[in-house]
């Protein structure tokens, strides 16, 4: 892949104390869900990873573990880099599950039922137009930069974009995404490319175009369709 063939990157903030209890992180701002030493060099390690790549611009969610892993990759980029941050990259709200442990709090029934809010937080369809709205912007911000742009969120930020957008055709990736705390993905009209601390397992889609249903999370401005409205070609961009 290209430098010039990358949209943007996204990469999810470095590890938590609640990472490594594998508790829900949420929307929580509590000690478990604040960045650990570790979180902090693997911050360090993403803007050394990208110094190289001409970041610009850093949009980052708001809480705590995102804000802290943007000045820390920021720093270690060096130059002028501006943050923007962005509540609407919040990560779907798990709501009582918050803080409490993976294993015993299973998130399959709303998975599969999108339509059922986790008791406390939101449904996974909510969570889902969310992201379709923010990453639409996000999308054309990046088609206006001379230089490139970081998004820095959660796993399942980054699951939305595979499942949604990228990888409708290939497995389903989990609440936690295709990469560890720490991992960065390069984004380009082919598809999500893992290019640090890929998770075991997580597949990728390149060199495919996107069908009306995929096109439909992301629809640009320019967009082309072919006849049956199978294909979407967008110059430039995705859809």
């Amino acid at each position: 892949m290209k430098i010039k063939d990358i949209l943007f990157f996204i990469g999810r903030h470095g590890e938590t104390a609640g990472n490594k209890k594998n508790i829900y992180r949420g929307w929580s701002n509590s000690s478990d869900a604040q960045l650990n030493e570790e979180g902090r060099d693997d911050s360090r390690k993403m803007g050394e990873f990208l110094e190289s790549y001409g970041i610009k611009l850093i949009l980052a969610d708001s809480l705590d573990r995102v804000q802290e892993t943007a000045e820390e990759v920021a720093a270690a980029l060096g130059g002028d880099v501006e943050i923007e941050y962005l509540r609407e990259l919040h990560p779907w709200d798990v709501g009582d599950f918050t803080l409490q442990p993976q294993e015993d709090n299973p998130v399959n029934e709303y998975l599969e039922n999108r339509g059922k809010a986790i008791p406390g937080g939101e449904t996974l369809a909510k969570f889902d137009k969310r992201q379709a709205e923010i990453f639409k912007k996000i999308v054309l911000v990046a088609q206006k930069m001379s230089g490139k742009v970081l998004v820095l969120a959660h796993g399942s930020n980054i699951s939305f974009l595979h499942n949604h957008v990228f990888g409708t055709d290939e497995p389903r990736v989990t609440y936690e995404g295709l990469v560890d705390p720490g991992g960065i993905i390069a984004v380009s009209p082919d598809g999500m490319t893992p290019l640090l601390k890929s998770r075991a397992g997580a597949g990728n889609r390149n060199g495919k175009r996107y069908d009306a249903k995929t096109a439909g999370y992301m629809e640009l401005a320019g967009a082309e369709k072919d006849g049956d409205c199978k294909i979407v070609q967008v110059a430039g961009g995705v859809s």
